[in-house]
């Protein structure tokens, strides 16, 4: 048997001021320090033939991380966590937590020889170019 939990939230017009102004600042700046959700920044950066997407997740524990790549222009990050606690007697708490990102990035890049690291509450993401010659981009001659 399935059952379904419906819960009840009060309405609060901030909530939507605030979505709105986030969504300007990530048109706006699509690749530099976004904001995204409840204060995760994140910046994406080309350097030399690769992208790195640096991302600040303070006070998440590794475990709890997933990287995953949709395509050559676009990843994934989420954070997903739970805990059970059993408190005095027979009570149990519970508690859950997470988010998710897409993150665009301004070239394609090859996944497969993608990696990513985490330390001191910053997660870094780095995948070769796939054509980095296109990317370096292309002096004009002024006449």
């Amino acid at each position: 048997m399935v059952m379904l939990m419906i819960g009840w939230r009060r309405y609060d017009p901030f909530e939507d001021i605030m979505r709105e102004i986030e969504s300007v600042i990530r048109e706006a700046f699509p690749y530099s320090s976004a904001l995204i959700g409840k204060g995760t920044f994140y910046d994406v950066l080309i350097e030399d033939d690769k992208v790195k997407v640096i991302i600040e997740l303070p006070g998440v524990r590794k475990e709890d991380i997933r990287v995953r790549f949709i395509n050559e222009e676009t990843l994934t990050v989420s954070v997903e966590r739970s805990e059970e606690k059993l408190l005095e007697g027979q009570s149990i708490s519970r508690f859950y937590n997470g988010f998710k990102m897409t993150i665009k990035l301004p070239a394609k890049v090859v996944v497969t020889k993608a990696r990513a690291t985490y330390r001191n509450g910053i997660l870094t993401i780095e995948a070769p170019l796939m054509n980095p010659e296109k990317v370096k981009g292309f002096e004009v001659k002024i006449e």
